[in-house]
């Protein structure tokens, strides 16, 4: 989810706007932002898998609190209505 999250604002935000403002585009060009599209896509990745760091940053001793009893409470009470939700199917 966070991974989806920074994906698509670095996307709106970032990628298509730069794409857009080019006015004239050569091969070298579209190297180079395909090379940084691939750069900020591992970036991302790495952020997201960090994403209990900021949690527990913003509030620091809450931060950790909430997080611990997200650990704790979510097995017991919402990951089966999640999977039936996704997987209602099988």
């Amino acid at each position: 989810m966070a991974f989806l999250f920074f994906e698509t604002s670095e996307i709106l935000f970032e990628d298509i706007p730069q794409f857009i403002a080019m006015n004239n585009v050569f091969s070298s060009e579209l190297v180079a932002f395909g090379l940084e599209f691939i750069v900020d896509t591992m970036v991302n990745f790495v952020k997201a898998l960090m994403w209990p760091v900021y949690v527990v940053s913003l509030w620091p001793p809450a931060g950790a609190i909430a997080l611990g009893l997200a650990f704790v409470l979510f097995p017991k009470y919402l990951k089966e209505p999640i999977e039936h939700w996704l997987f209602h199917e099988e």
